[in-house]
Protein backbone atom coordinates (compact mmCIF):
# COMPACT_ATOMS: atom_id res chain seq x y z
CA UNK A 1 0.00 0.00 0.00
CA UNK A 2 2.76 2.60 0.78
CA UNK A 3 4.41 1.70 -2.00
CA UNK A 4 1.66 2.65 -4.03
CA UNK A 5 0.94 5.47 -2.19
CA UNK A 6 4.10 6.81 -3.19
CA UNK A 7 4.14 6.27 -6.79
CA UNK A 8 2.78 9.70 -7.19
CA UNK A 9 5.17 11.49 -5.09
CA UNK A 10 8.48 10.07 -5.93
CA UNK A 11 10.97 10.23 -8.87
CA UNK A 12 12.89 7.61 -10.43
CA UNK A 13 15.82 7.74 -8.48
CA UNK A 14 14.23 8.27 -5.24
CA UNK A 15 12.25 5.13 -6.69
CA UNK A 16 15.49 2.78 -7.18
CA UNK A 17 16.70 3.73 -3.48
CA UNK A 18 13.68 2.13 -1.85
CA UNK A 19 13.55 -0.88 -0.24
CA UNK A 20 12.09 -3.95 -2.13
CA UNK A 21 8.38 -3.96 -1.02
CA UNK A 22 7.89 -0.46 -1.39
CA UNK A 23 9.75 -0.59 -4.62
CA UNK A 24 7.07 -3.09 -5.64
CA UNK A 25 4.12 -1.13 -4.48
CA UNK A 26 5.62 1.88 -6.84
CA UNK A 27 5.78 -0.31 -10.20
CA UNK A 28 1.85 -1.70 -9.18
CA UNK A 29 1.14 1.82 -8.88
CA UNK A 30 2.54 3.12 -12.15
CA UNK A 31 1.32 -0.54 -13.81
CA UNK A 32 -2.33 0.42 -12.52
CA UNK A 33 -1.91 4.16 -14.40
CA UNK A 34 -0.78 2.80 -17.57
CA UNK A 35 -3.81 0.30 -17.64
CA UNK A 36 -6.19 2.93 -16.73
CA UNK A 37 -5.19 5.32 -19.17
CA UNK A 38 -5.39 2.56 -22.34
CA UNK A 39 -8.46 0.72 -20.76
CA UNK A 40 -11.50 1.23 -23.68
CA UNK A 41 -13.65 2.22 -20.90
CA UNK A 42 -11.39 4.71 -19.70
CA UNK A 43 -10.93 6.36 -22.97
CA UNK A 44 -14.69 6.06 -23.18
CA UNK A 45 -15.56 8.53 -20.28
CA UNK A 46 -12.45 11.20 -21.37
CA UNK A 47 -14.15 11.24 -25.07
CA UNK A 48 -17.66 11.98 -23.10
CA UNK A 49 -15.67 14.82 -20.98
CA UNK A 50 -13.53 16.20 -23.85
CA UNK A 51 -15.75 18.68 -25.62
CA UNK A 52 -16.07 20.73 -21.43
CA UNK A 53 -12.55 19.92 -20.47
CA UNK A 54 -10.44 19.43 -23.23
CA UNK A 55 -7.08 18.48 -22.76
CA UNK A 56 -7.52 18.25 -19.07
CA UNK A 57 -10.55 15.49 -19.26
CA UNK A 58 -8.47 12.79 -18.14
CA UNK A 59 -7.99 14.47 -15.27
CA UNK A 60 -11.30 15.01 -14.56
CA UNK A 61 -12.30 11.21 -15.47
CA UNK A 62 -9.62 10.46 -12.95
CA UNK A 63 -10.92 12.41 -10.03
CA UNK A 64 -14.73 11.02 -11.22
CA UNK A 65 -13.40 7.90 -10.51
CA UNK A 66 -12.22 8.31 -7.24
CA UNK A 67 -15.51 9.80 -6.44
CA UNK A 68 -17.28 6.75 -8.39
CA UNK A 69 -15.16 4.32 -6.14
CA UNK A 70 -16.31 5.99 -3.55
CA UNK A 71 -19.30 5.87 -4.33
CA UNK A 72 -19.53 2.05 -5.11
CA UNK A 73 -17.19 0.74 -2.21
CA UNK A 74 -19.42 -1.66 -0.50
CA UNK A 75 -19.63 -3.48 -3.69
CA UNK A 76 -16.06 -3.92 -3.87
CA UNK A 77 -15.14 -4.66 -0.22
CA UNK A 78 -16.30 -6.13 2.63
CA UNK A 79 -14.73 -3.28 4.94
CA UNK A 80 -16.32 0.41 5.23
CA UNK A 81 -14.36 3.30 3.91
CA UNK A 82 -13.33 4.80 7.04
CA UNK A 83 -11.88 1.75 8.38
CA UNK A 84 -9.82 1.90 4.99
CA UNK A 85 -8.67 5.51 5.42
CA UNK A 86 -7.79 4.58 8.93
CA UNK A 87 -5.43 1.62 7.66
CA UNK A 88 -4.13 3.85 5.13
CA UNK A 89 -3.25 6.43 7.48
CA UNK A 90 -1.28 4.19 9.68
CA UNK A 91 0.34 2.76 7.01
CA UNK A 92 1.19 5.98 5.96
CA UNK A 93 2.63 7.21 9.48
CA UNK A 94 4.52 3.91 9.92
CA UNK A 95 6.40 4.91 6.55
CA UNK A 96 7.39 8.58 7.10
CA UNK A 97 10.71 8.47 6.53
CA UNK A 98 10.40 7.27 2.86
CA UNK A 99 8.11 10.35 1.92
CA UNK A 100 10.12 13.32 0.65
CA UNK A 101 10.34 16.45 1.90
CA UNK A 102 8.76 18.58 0.00
CA UNK A 103 5.39 16.61 0.37
CA UNK A 104 5.49 15.69 4.28
CA UNK A 105 3.26 18.68 4.60
CA UNK A 106 0.69 17.98 2.24
CA UNK A 107 0.42 14.06 3.28
CA UNK A 108 0.42 15.14 7.05
CA UNK A 109 -2.76 17.61 6.25
CA UNK A 110 -3.86 15.03 4.50
CA UNK A 111 -4.37 12.26 7.29
CA UNK A 112 -5.08 14.86 9.94
CA UNK A 113 -7.94 16.45 7.89
CA UNK A 114 -8.80 12.80 6.68
CA UNK A 115 -9.01 13.74 3.01
CA UNK A 116 -9.90 9.67 1.71
CA UNK A 117 -13.47 10.30 3.15
CA UNK A 118 -13.62 14.08 1.17
CA UNK A 119 -13.22 11.71 -2.43
CA UNK A 120 -17.76 10.73 -1.19
CA UNK A 121 -18.53 14.14 -1.25
CA UNK A 122 -19.83 16.57 -3.91
CA UNK A 123 -18.48 19.73 -2.09
CA UNK A 124 -15.68 18.95 -1.51
CA UNK A 125 -14.74 17.45 -4.84
CA UNK A 126 -15.80 20.86 -5.85
CA UNK A 127 -13.54 22.45 -4.18
CA UNK A 128 -10.52 19.73 -5.07
CA UNK A 129 -11.90 21.06 -9.33
CA UNK A 130 -10.85 24.39 -8.01
CA UNK A 131 -7.84 23.86 -6.49
CA UNK A 132 -6.63 21.64 -9.60
CA UNK A 133 -7.90 24.67 -11.88
CA UNK A 134 -5.40 26.93 -10.02
CA UNK A 135 -2.30 25.00 -11.70
CA UNK A 136 -4.47 24.32 -14.49
CA UNK A 137 -1.89 26.62 -17.64
CA UNK A 138 -4.72 25.95 -20.28
CA UNK A 139 -8.80 26.85 -20.20
CA UNK A 140 -10.06 24.10 -18.48
CA UNK A 141 -13.47 24.10 -17.30
CA UNK A 142 -12.77 23.09 -14.02
CA UNK A 143 -15.26 24.98 -11.84
CA UNK A 144 -17.86 22.93 -14.31
CA UNK A 145 -16.99 19.64 -13.49
CA UNK A 146 -19.20 18.76 -10.65
CA UNK A 147 -21.90 19.66 -12.87
CA UNK A 148 -20.76 17.62 -15.42
CA UNK A 149 -20.71 14.52 -12.68
CA UNK A 150 -24.47 15.59 -11.68
CA UNK A 151 -25.67 15.33 -15.16
CA UNK A 152 -23.58 12.38 -16.09
CA UNK A 153 -23.98 10.36 -13.18
CA UNK A 154 -25.38 6.83 -14.15
CA UNK A 155 -23.35 6.83 -17.19
CA UNK A 156 -20.17 7.58 -15.84
CA UNK A 157 -21.22 5.55 -12.61
CA UNK A 158 -21.62 2.50 -15.28
CA UNK A 159 -18.21 3.12 -17.07
CA UNK A 160 -16.45 3.41 -13.93
CA UNK A 161 -18.43 -0.14 -12.55
CA UNK A 162 -17.25 -1.87 -16.17
CA UNK A 163 -13.79 -0.46 -15.62
CA UNK A 164 -13.01 -1.21 -11.78
CA UNK A 165 -13.31 -5.15 -12.07
CA UNK A 166 -10.90 -5.46 -15.08
CA UNK A 167 -8.47 -3.03 -12.76
CA UNK A 168 -8.93 -5.61 -9.40
CA UNK A 169 -8.32 -8.61 -12.02
CA UNK A 170 -5.21 -6.83 -13.35
CA UNK A 171 -3.37 -5.57 -10.43
CA UNK A 172 -4.23 -9.54 -8.62
CA UNK A 173 -2.76 -10.69 -11.93
CA UNK A 174 0.45 -8.25 -11.06
CA UNK A 175 1.31 -8.65 -8.26
CA UNK A 176 0.69 -12.77 -8.57
CA UNK A 177 3.29 -12.92 -11.22
CA UNK A 178 5.38 -10.67 -8.79
CA UNK A 179 5.60 -13.14 -6.20
CA UNK A 180 6.48 -16.13 -8.64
Amino acid sequence: MMGNFLGDLIKNKEYRALPLSLGRGVALHREIDHFTDTHPVVLSTINKLEPYHQKYSPVVSDIFYDYLLFKNWSKYSNETVQELANWCYDVINSYQEYIPDRHQAKVKMMVKHNWLLGYGNLETLHQTFLRVKKRARFESHFEFATQHLKDGLEDFNQDFNLFFPDLIKMSTDYIEKLDK
